[in-house]
């Protein structure tokens, strides 16, 4: 019966630490992948780091990991652009104006 016990709180620990371990990989990826769209950003298209006032790595189903970039400048904060690594290489992926967003209807 101990053994069983013993058994069991191991496998629950396995699972732990593995869910644990795939949520800490696809956040480093995502973190990863919104510096290196910064780093694209203010190189390629010549944008200056203080132009922009958020990066953000979000899941999606969409690029490389699942991982799609929010950018938000500060001289148009209700645009969202989004980014996604593809094969390595950033590409723009549209926009949204939230200033245009509904409110749902419940």
């Amino acid at each position: 019966m101990k053994k069983m016990f013993i058994s069991i709180i191991v496998v629950v620990a396995i699972i732990v630490a593995g869910i644990y371990s795939v949520k800490h990989f696809y956040e480093t990826k995502a973190n990863e992948i919104a510096d290196k769209t910064e780093q694209y950003l203010i190189n390629h298209p010549n944008k200056k780091k203080e132009e922009i006032k958020e990066v953000k790595g979000l899941n999606s189903k969409g690029g490389d990991y699942g991982v799609l970039v929010r950018v938000v400048y500060k001289d148009t904060p209700n645009i969202h652009h989004f980014y996604k690594q593809v094969d390595g290489k950033i590409v723009y992926d549209g926009n949204e104006d939230i200033s245009k967003a509904k409110e749902p209807v419940l």
